[in-house]
């Protein structure tokens, strides 16, 4: 099968995933959620040096625990992509140079897990929303943008680049230049680790996830119930916020309100319970 007929395969196959879920192709999601609602069990495991595993026999996907959040999604989405396409048994290292990725089963589940996360509507409504335009994104707002597409910076690049053709090569590699630390930083400042979302008034419907440790800019006006979110400092505008407790609130603004789920950090167990507060946390 030629490169073009594997893309239109993944393209195919991802929208009519989200379709059987319900889930217009303009709306980022959750895809650990999503697996969980195809009666997949997710697990998140110690599995060293493998990114992610799929079982047909048990409908089970593991996930590497310590890797970022980003870098998993996209390998449940990848390992889900073996599970639609009926290929069995998978470990997965997705790694883009390993000669195992030019193999058609491979690029096609990493074609799928792309279109499933980023559909190019769903790229389209976000960047629209904010009133920027791809052929002249800016680091910062790709980071922004791969945060609510629930990916990895340098993910959301190769994809609009290479699959949705949003921008040009020149770009993708200029854009490539600039690493998440570096942007986080200069998004937040430099004491903000390890990872950053930025909820913006131009946030989905979508839940804000997060680990404990984990940092999140949210509108002036936000007021967070719970004690999962510890404000930090007032920031071009927005607020800081630290992620720290495990458990799900919500946040509330003078124009949307959204659910905060932060989970424990390198958790490991089925995922639908990644939230839950620990039991021997008495603070």
């Amino acid at each position: 099968m030629s490169c073009v007929l594997e893309g239109r395969e993944a393209l195919r196959g991802a929208l009519e995933l989200r379709r059987r879920l319900g889930i217009p192709r303009e709306r980022p999601l959750n895809v650990l959620d999503a697996a969980d609602r195809l009666g997949l069990r997710v697990q998140l495991a110690d599995i060293a040096t493998c990114e992610g595993m799929f079982s047909a026999d048990s409908k089970v996907i593991l996930l590497n625990h310590r890797r970022p959040a980003g870098r998993r999604a996209f390998t449940c989405g990848h390992e889900l992509g073996h599970w639609h396409f009926g290929h069995g048994a998978s470990c997965d290292m997705l790694e883009f140079d390993r000669p195992d990725q030019e193999k058609p089963e491979e690029r096609l589940v990493n074609g799928f897990a792309g279109f499933f996360l980023m559909p190019k509507r769903a790229v389209e409504e976000a960047l629209a929303r904010r009133g920027w335009r791809p052929e002249s994104l800016t680091p910062d707002q790709t980071y922004i943008v791969a945060g609510q597409m629930g990916v990895g910076y340098l993910t959301l690049i190769l994809h609009l680049c290479w699959s949705l053709q949003m921008i040009s090569r020149l770009q993708a590699d200029e854009l490539a230049l600039r690493s998440p630390r570096s942007l986080r930083e200069q998004l937040a400042g430099p004491d903000v680790g390890p990872n950053l979302i930025v909820a913006d008034e131009a946030w989905d419907e979508l839940p804000i996830d997060l680990e404990v440790g984990d940092y999140t800019l949210l509108p002036k006006d936000a007021e967070p119930s719970g004690s999962q979110l510890q404000p930090i400092r007032g920031h071009r505008g927005m607020i800081l916020f630290r992620a720290a407790r495990p458990g799900i609130s919500n946040v509330r603004t003078s124009t949307w309100t959204r659910f905060v789920r932060v989970s424990r950090r390198e958790f490991t167990g089925w995922a639908k319970y990644r939230h839950f507060q620990d039991p021997d946390d008495e603070t």
